[in-house]
């Protein structure tokens, strides 16, 4: 939740300028709907009507007023236009004698076909102002080049992307300096590229899909004082010509651009069609037999990845992954210990306990493919924890076993046994059940689990 004292003047400062903006257009459009008013929760409450209907809450503590909205970008940027837009009806609310009350009308069927009559001829006419609007002008051009980094003292926190753009008519041309390029088209000013090619907001404008980039630009521009304060990882560039995308936005910006002219250029290889995926990471390890060690797990697609920390992405054969906190702790674990060559050795009697620790949580991040030769050795049979109880004088004696099949496992020997199969043990459910143990008025000695009866 966030914490603003409520007036027009401070909650515009509070806000992205392009949250803000879309905000006060809903605002202004009447699309809050059914504000009420609790008096002992000293709640506010509100629908507000977007693509569909999102709720915000407004909780007001002495001067200061915490908001919440269900939509999916207050989820993700922890703002969002729909929360502005009910907080600036609040504004002019409070300012009347009587609490709100929510007018029935306004939940009728016949209201909600006025607002649509409302919303289907806004863009009627929105539509033919844009078309007088460019009528005497050019469409531009405009390509997006976006390109990984990683300096030696950003190295712990990975890759970093910046981007840079072409614009013309004809033909493009670079931006020389992507900031002043910005507010030039922010300020409706001109802005030469060439002796050949001047930008002219009169004579020129921007499709609708390439000008939505370059508003999120225009934000990230404007708003570059706060990601240096908000994020450590958080860097400005000594290249005129490019802008560095900090992580909060990236992906909201790489959506935008992958349906545009757009090319990423990464490790001298340039990729024209980006796929942004959010299923499980790609990675495919082999678990073959070896000539001499006994086995062998072949890691070449994790040496062929690239992890951009910051964002949270890895990048491998010309699409980003979005990874979840678990496979980021996993990978990141695994990148630290893994060895710098692909391949690695394992003796035969590593091979249970590397089955039953490491392969589980590969899992969670790729598929672990398992020779024939190999997986003909292996055995998984369901674990069954057995408990006997045996009483002496005034102590009840404890004896726990896992047992797998027709093998039984103490747990609380520390040599691990060997059998004439690899067996591959379900240690997540031998925790749980080691929990319950612990969790008995149960005492251990010398290995043995006891209870003292006092009668």
């Amino acid at each position: 939740m966030i914490n603003k004292t409520l007036n027009k003047e401070q909650l515009k400062d509070s806000y992205s300028s392009r949250t803000y903006y879309r905000g006060h257009t809903y605002y202004k459009q009447g699309r809050v709907l059914d504000l009420e008013y609790n008096e002992q929760t000293t709640t506010w409450t509100a629908s507000v009507r977007g693509a569909e209907m999102y709720t915000v809450m407004v909780e007001q503590k002495g001067n200061s007023f915490y908001s919440f909205c269900d939509c999916p970008a207050y989820h993700e940027f922890s703002e969002c236009k729909h929360e502005v837009a009910v907080l600036l009806t609040i504004c002019d609310e409070r300012a009347k004698p009587q609490p709100i009350k929510t007018k029935p009308f306004r939940q009728s069927k016949e209201y909600e076909n006025v607002n649509h009559f409302i919303d289907l001829f806004s863009s009627y006419q929105q539509t033919i102002s844009d078309h007088r609007k460019y009528a005497d002008k050019d469409p531009l051009k405009v390509e997006f080049i976006c390109k990984s980094y990683s300096e030696e003292f950003l190295r712990s926190e990975g890759m970093y992307v910046a981007l840079e753009m072409k614009v013309g008519v004809d033909r493009t041309y670079v931006v020389k300096n992507i900031q002043e390029f910005l507010t030039d088209v922010k300020e409706f000013q001109t802005h030469e590229f060439t002796k050949r090619f001047e930008y002219d907001p009169a004579e020129h404008f921007f499709i609708e899909e390439d000008r939505k980039i370059i508003e999120l630009l225009m934000d990230i521009m404007t708003n570059e004082s706060f990601y240096k304060n908000s994020y450590s990882m958080y860097r400005s560039s000594a290249n005129n010509r490019e802008l560095i995308i900090p992580s909060i936005i990236a992906k909201e910006l790489f959506q935008l651009l992958k349906d545009r002219n757009f090319t990423f250029i990464h490790e001298e290889y340039s990729y024209e069609n980006i796929i942004f995926a959010e299923s499980s990471a790609p990675f495919s390890f082999q678990l073959n037999k070896h000539p001499a060690a006994g086995f062998e797990l072949d890691f070449t697609e994790l040496h062929q990845a690239s992890f951009f920390d910051r964002y949270g992405w890895l990048f491998l054969n010309g699409t980003f992954y979005e990874l979840s906190q678990d496979q980021r702790m996993l990978l990141e674990g695994l990148r630290k210990t893994a060895p710098l060559k692909p391949v690695v050795p394992i003796a035969e009697e590593q091979m249970g306990n590397f089955l039953s620790h490491v392969v589980p949580g590969l899992k969670k991040v790729g598929k672990v493919d398992i020779a024939k030769e190999v997986s003909h050795q292996i055995i998984a049979p369901e674990l069954k924890a057995k408990v006997f109880i045996d009483g002496e004088d005034e102590q009840l004696f404890v004896t726990l076993r896992y047992h797998y099949g027709e093998i039984s496992i103490n747990p609380f020997l520390s040599q691990p046994e060997k059998y004439d199969k690899i067996l591959i043990r379900d240690l997540e459910k031998e925790d749980r059940v080691m929990d319950l143990i612990e969790t008995a008025p149960l005492n251990i000695y010398k290995n043995q689990l006891y209870l003292n009866l006092f009668i």
